[in-house]
């Protein structure tokens, strides 16, 4: 029961990161303009939809209660986001 409210969290969390990545990837993000930075935005964008994609994966996971899937889905939502949060403070920083 507890993991699924965590799992429905990091849902949440995953769409929200996607959708905000895809609607921001042509105008300034964090200071950054990605319109100058060609490297920069389709690396958000890809982020973005590797995102959505996650979200839906989890969803499905959830709904056929397959742990397994489940797990792999987190651990990888965690991942992406790691990697990607890394990634744009070190822009922010370097800029």
């Amino acid at each position: 029961m507890i993991i699924d409210i965590l799992v429905l969290i990091m849902i949440f969390i995953s769409f929200f990161m996607g959708s905000y990545l895809l609607t921001h990837a042509k105008q300034t993000l964090f200071g950054l303009d990605l319109s100058q930075d060609l490297g920069l935005r389709r690396f958000v964008l890809s982020n973005g939809v590797v995102f959505i994609i996650l979200g839906l994966i989890a969803v499905i996971a959830l709904s056929i209660n397959n742990m397994t899937l489940i797990i792999i889905s987190l651990i990888l939502m965690v991942i992406f986001a790691s990697v990607t949060q890394a990634i744009l403070v070190f822009k922010v920083t370097k800029h």
